[in-house]
This record gives structure tokens, sequence and C-alpha cells, in this order.
């Protein structure tokens, strides 16, 4: 009889064991979902960021572009004039004023 107490005594302390077990997986696996879940949040922030940065950049880059190619066409302007030998146009004086 003592063998038999004996069996159901370690059967019961690994019933015990188990369930404490499964007790601390489910929490190992409610930390799990909610860093899971963070991860998610930070990685469509990160992603959020990105396309705003990109947007950003990209808007600078047209606009370098533009300010470049109108000083190209002001260059190209000026180059034009001096090849003509044209008088220089005075800015800001009616016609009538302008010697010529």
């Amino acid at each position: 009889m003592p063998t038999l107490r004996l069996a159901a005594n370690a059967s019961l302390h690994v019933v015990r064991k188990a369930q404490q077990i499964v007790l601390q997986l489910a929490g190992v696996h409610r930390r799990l979902d909610s860093a899971r879940a963070r991860l998610i949040e930070a990685a469509k922030h990160r992603r959020a960021m990105e396309l705003l940065r990109d947007r950003r950049f990209a808007q600078f880059k047209a606009a370098q572009n533009k300010a470049e190619t109108a000083a190209l066409d002001e260059l190209a302007v000026i180059a034009a004039a001096r090849r003509t030998q044209s008088p220089p146009i005075a800015v800001g004086v009616p016609c009538w004023e302008v010697q010529t």
C-alpha cells in the first residue's frame, strides 16, 4: 500500500507541476502577444516616418532642380545676349530714356 500512496503522490506532484508550467506558459504568451503588438505599431510608425522622409527629400530635390534649371536658363540668356552683342537691357528705365 505505501507504494501505491507514493505513486499517487508523485502523480499529483507531476500534475501540479504541469499546471504551474501551463500557467507560466500562458503568461509568456500574453507578454509575447503584447510585445508583438508593440512591434507592429513601431514598424508602422517607422514606415510612416520613412515615407515622410522620402516625400520631403523628393520635394527638396524638385526644388533644387527647379532652382538649378532657373539658374542655367539665366546663364543661357546672358550668354546669348553676349553673343549677339546686343546692348544690355535697362531694367526699370522707360524705353524712351534708353540711349542706343
